[in-house]
């Protein structure tokens, strides 16, 4: 280079002109392609060239860039220049306050900075100071490029001077905040800076600081930030001296169990790195088992979160997740408080990850001591949400586990000791559960026992639900439904009936009591003598409800005919206040009883005078459904045993069939017109007298004149049939009411009919 070649330019860079600056610099740009000597040309250049990085003009700013760059990038820089070189970069931008308004300078400064520190690597822990200062106001630049220069510039420090960590603290807290910003490629760049700075000395003492930072970013939505942040967290891991690691391993190795993603090949790694002779365990099972209690801490910590969306909850799982498959039976120790959390996790978030958490569980631990776990569960909260959530759990752990690892008896205790529950939701739970010991176990399922709870559930509020599944239960026996109740009769009958005579009082379940009856539908001697106990006057109405099911399932013998009548219908179709369903339905089965034939005909005729007094209160009630109920009766007991009625229990009948007649609801006057008709048949078959003829006949003239057409129908019906019982009165009679009757051809046609028989 030869001397003054090159003066006028560099003179140019101190005009106060700005184009002859330009002008200047353009030309020098051009010439250092030519010159071959550039370290000497650097000497002359640098102090115009470093004050031009200050000019007003961005172009001029742009242009001494690009030839400092030149400079740096043909190593043509002087080693003892090089903290001259940063300083005026820093005094650009490095400092606290923005001094660097143009971004491209920035951006162009920055670049030539990495240059320079690949370039002078030996030289660059001199000024590491304000290179820090540097790369810390990059990460905080509002330019996206500037923040991945700056992250990526400390990744490469970090790998080639570990005293970055030293100054690394101003770098953390500004790369702590690109972990969220927009663009993931920065929030990756970040993550990674990160990593590299925490396991340089002077810096890993930060990294606990960033555990919840790291936690969050577990959230992404971007598979590449998560991956990003594995690694990160394996680095940190495996790199870190174990004396100042130990406070972070618990957590930092949460968050790699959490992400599920080639966690046991890192694991593997950190595991062997503090393998030692005096170790019992290997690998990823001495990482995790020695630090268990705090990852389980940290997982059923997260897994009891509750928010409207499933932040952590999902991410915990998954760790115990891992936890199980590699500590496996050595899990036990904290079982209890893990089975514990899920179950109430369950009962507000029902999800599919806590299904799959408890059976891979129940692949390493004992079952029966899962079970009493579940069980002690069960009986030590209060909520019914609870009881069930856990129910659920315990059916998805039978469904995984195969049928020889499953013992039966406790969880069949289990059942027998919450089928009792009040809750529907917790009786549908128990339902499904045997449900699922009957698909899973079939034939060799302890009938009794379950056949025990299938007959409790029978007896609750929601019989209806369980139908299928007793069908079930007989089906796998080789049963019908009423089969499987009578082959458990002898067995169950005597403890269900163990306190029959406080059953008014609260004790025993009269319920159980009616179902096991009612299926089996057998006349057993001491079905109906509980059931006719129960039905006395002084009971409660619903208990005296149920024995009346009882009987009409389980009496057709006609020994029992004097019983029924008087322990049965009597007391159960006698007046109480507010008894008018059960005096219905004690009516009911009364006809239903004279149908069948049940009733002996001397029952009847002995216990009359005590019988029809309860049919005449109950044909008087103000409740038209048991006027109406009563009215069918009177036709059953004349149809079925009118061989028994003597003249004097005929007249008994006739005024209350009367009375119907003047039933203020129509359809019960119609109905009356069938016993009536056949009340005059009965008693001129049995050849009795009737000494109120002409008083029945005149008032059943008095309604033919009824407004409505069909009780002038039914009217004229009984009418015939009183016609036949004796002609010769009836015309006698007739002859009289037609000429007072205000229709006298109604009249007349009867007495036309009644010529003629």
């Amino acid at each position: 280079m030869e001397e003054g070649k090159y003066n006028r330019d560099i003179n140019c860079l101190r005009d106060r002109d700005k184009n002859t600056r330009l002008g200047g610099l353009q030309r020098i740009l051009k010439s250092l392609n030519e010159e071959q000597n550039l370290c000497l040309f650097f000497s002359r250049l640098k102090l115009p060239l470093i004050d031009i990085l200050s000019d007003p003009s961005d172009k001029c700013k742009e242009l001494s860039v690009k030839i400092l760059k030149a400079f740096v990038d043909t190593n043509s820089i002087p080693p003892e220049d090089l903290s001259y070189i940063i300083i005026s970069i820093h005094s650009r931008i490095g400092q606290e306050t923005q001094i660097e308004t143009c971004e491209e300078v920035r951006i162009s400064l920055m670049q030539v900075l990495f240059t320079l520190c690949k370039t002078y690597t030996p030289f660059i822990h001199l000024e590491l100071g304000r290179i820090t200062d540097i790369i810390a106001k990059a990460c905080r630049d509002k330019c996206p490029q500037l923040k991945i220069l700056g992250g990526e510039l400390s990744i490469y420090i970090s790998q080639t001077s570990t005293k970055i960590g030293l100054c690394g603290k101003k770098i953390l807290e500004q790369l702590r905040g690109n972990m969220y910003h927009q663009q993931f490629k920065i929030r990756i760049n970040a993550l990674q800076a990160i990593g590299s700075l925490l396991i340089c000395e002077g810096s890993q003492e930060f990294a606990g600081n960033f555990y919840m930072d790291f936690k969050k970013t577990q959230l992404d939505r971007k598979i590449e930030v998560c991956k990003a942040l594995n690694d990160t967290v394996y680095k940190v891991l495996s790199k870190i001296p174990q004396d100042v690691g130990k406070e972070i391993e618990g957590r930092f190795s949460y968050l790699l169990l959490c992400s599920g993603e080639e966690v046991y090949t890192k694991l593997e790694d950190i595991g062997k790195g503090r393998e030692n002779e005096e170790s019992e365990h290997s690998g990823s099972r001495l990482f995790i088992i020695n630090n268990l209690k705090e990852l389980v801490g940290l997982a059923l910590s997260d897994l009891q979160e509750w928010t409207l969306q499933d932040n952590y909850r999902t991410k915990a799982a998954c760790a115990l997740m891992s936890i199980v498959d590699i500590c496996q039976k050595y899990i036990l120790p904290h079982i209890e408080p893990i089975l514990f959390v899920i179950f109430k996790t369950y009962s507000y978030d029902p999800a599919l990850y806590l299904k799959d958490l408890i059976q891979n569980i129940g692949i390493y631990c004992d079952f029966p001591l899962l079970v009493s776990l579940f069980t002690r569960y069960c009986t030590s909260v209060n909520s019914y949400q609870d009881i069930s959530a856990s129910i659920t759990l315990l059916i998805a752990l039978i469904e995984k586990l195969n049928p020889e690892k499953i013992h039966l008896d406790p969880v069949i205790s289990l059942i027998s000791l919450l089928v009792q529950h009040h809750e529907a939701q917790v009786l549908n739970s128990i339902h499904n559960l045997i449900n699922t010991l009957l698909d899973k176990f079939q034939a060799s399922l302890p009938t009794q026992q379950i056949f025990s709870c299938l007959l409790i559930l029978d007896s609750s509020i929601i019989s209806s639900e369980i139908q299928s599944t007793l069908e079930k239960a007989a089906m796998y026996g080789g049963l019908s439904v009423q089969e499987l109740y009578i082959n458990n009769l002898h067995e169950l009958l005597p403890k269900v009936i163990k306190n029959y005579k406080y059953w008014n009082n609260g004790l025993g379940d009269p319920a159980l009591f009616t179902k096991l009856a009612c299926r089996s539908a057998q006349g057993d001697e001491r079905i109906i003598s509980v059931a006719c106990y129960n039905c006395r006057l002084e009971a409660d109405d619903s208990l005296r409800n149920l024995m009346l099911d009882v009987i009409e399932a389980c009496a057709f013998d006609c020994a029992y005919s004097q019983l029924l009548i008087e322990q049965v219908f009597i007391p159960t179709a006698a007046w109480k206040p507010n008894s008018v369903s059960l005096r219905k339905k004690s009516v009911e089965l009364l006809i239903k009883l004279t149908k069948g034939m049940i009733v002996e005909p001397l029952a009847i005729k002995n216990l009359w005078g005590k019988l029809f007094p309860i049919l005449k209160t109950c044909a008087s009630d103000e409740t038209a459904q048991l006027r109406e109920v009563v009215v069918e009766a009177f036709l059953q007991i004349l149809n079925f045993y009118s061989q028994i009625f003597e003249e004097i229990e005929i007249c008994d009948l006739y005024p209350e069939l009367l009375k119907r007649l003047d039933d203020s609801l129509d359809r019960i006057r119609i109905a009356t017109a069938e016993p009536f008709c056949r009340f005059f048949i009965v008693v001129k078959e049995n050849n009795k007298k009737l000494s109120n003829y002409n008083y029945i006949v005149g008032s059943l003239f008095t309604h033919l004149d009824d407004p409505s057409e069909y009780v002038q129908k039914a009217i004229t019906r009984i009418l015939q049939s009183a016609g036949k019982f004796s002609p010769e009165e009836f015309l006698i009679l007739a002859r009289e009411a037609e000429k007072k009757h205000k229709h006298p051809r109604a009249v007349s046609d009867l007495i036309n009919l009644v010529k003629t028989f």
